[in-house]
């Protein structure tokens, strides 16, 4: 019965001594069915380094790193950190056994059995620093290829820039409009029901869309003159807003007149009801004697303010 406490007493403070700092409160903690370290749960993979725990460190940092960027839930990262603070003290316990079976312990001083185990402020420094530097290659790597293949494709397709899917063309009711990878062709919900073709802008989320291209009724007008223009605006201001009012939509006309390009100029005038928020574009082409309808769309005029200019770029392409 001695020799087997003797041996207990012996074990126990061979697992102290490869433990090190606070190893009294550590061992108690260790052997209790259930415990939970705070220093693992605020500090996970920087507590595991300096319990020289290296692959359960890097595990943590790779659980963690899925979480952050993949899972991106508050409540899931806390629970991570939690589960991680109770985890401690068995893997700790299974750590330090396979580390002192792997060692020749009749050979090795007490010096070196103790810088086998304890702690390691250097390693806290160290590993991350490794990680980062690897991180800021994998990067480099990355944005290095990412130029070449870059460079390499605009070498190649310059010659032929349109030919190449630089551009899309949107078309609807015989007007065309050229956009770039910004934008995508999508069917479009009206306020009053059913849906349209149009484009989104991708970031902005923007709708473009062409309700209607028609023919001037008096062709023989001139329309390079600004009071013949006006004619044709002031008959389209009182249609819409008699047909947006009969509709529920309240319209603010501006009655400015801004030319796009060329022979093509336009008015604009926004569209509101509840959270709908449009804009519309009559664009008059004084060449052809023609009036085109486009239609914007997003989820405030903030975005629509914010957003005008590139709505306005892709209005440059607009034939009809």
């Amino acid at each position: 019965m001695e020799e087997e406490l003797n041996k207990e007493n012996i074990e126990e403070q061979k697992i102290k001594k490869f433990i090190g700092n606070n190893a009294d409160i550590i061992y108690k903690k260790m052997n209790k069915k259930f415990s939970f370290n705070i220093y693992c749960m605020l500090f996970t993979f920087f507590y595991l380094l300096y319990r020289k725990m290296y692959l359960i460190a890097i595990v943590s940092f790779i659980i963690q790193s899925i979480i952050a960027n993949y899972v991106k839930n508050i409540m899931v990262s806390l629970i991570c950190f939690i589960v991680w603070g109770f985890a401690f003290y068995p893997l700790y316990k299974i750590h330090i056994h396979r580390k002192i079976e792997k060692l020749n312990t009749e050979t090795m001083t007490e010096e070196e059995f103790k810088k086998k185990g304890g702690t390691s402020i250097v390693s806290i420094i160290i590993v991350p620093l490794v990680l980062f530097i690897i991180l800021m290659l994998s990067m480099g790597m990355r944005i290095f290829d990412s130029a070449s293949e870059s460079l390499n494709n605009n070498i190649i397709s310059v010659p032929t820039l349109i030919n190449q899917n630089e551009y899309n063309y949107y078309s609807y009711n015989g007007a065309v409009i050229k956009y770039n990878n910004e934008w995508k062709e999508q069917e479009v919900p009206l306020p009053e029901g059913g849906t349209q073709k149009g484009i989104i802008n991708n970031k902005s989320g923007v709708l473009v869309t062409v309700a209607e291209v028609e023919s001037i009724e008096n062709e023989n007008l001139d329309y390079s003159n600004r009071e013949n223009r006006e004619k044709i605006y002031n008959l389209l201001e009182s249609t819409f807003k008699y047909q947006a009012s009969a509709s529920g939509f309240k319209v603010n006309w501006q009655d400015t007149e801004y030319l796009l390009k060329n022979d093509k100029y336009y008015v604009l005038f926004d569209i509101s009801k509840n959270e709908i928020s449009m804009r519309e574009y009559i664009i008059l082409n004084i060449k052809d004697s023609k009036v085109c309808a486009i239609v914007t769309g997003a989820k405030s005029k903030e975005i629509l303010d914010n957003n005008q200019a590139q709505v306005l770029e892709i209005l440059q392409t607009l034939e009809f």
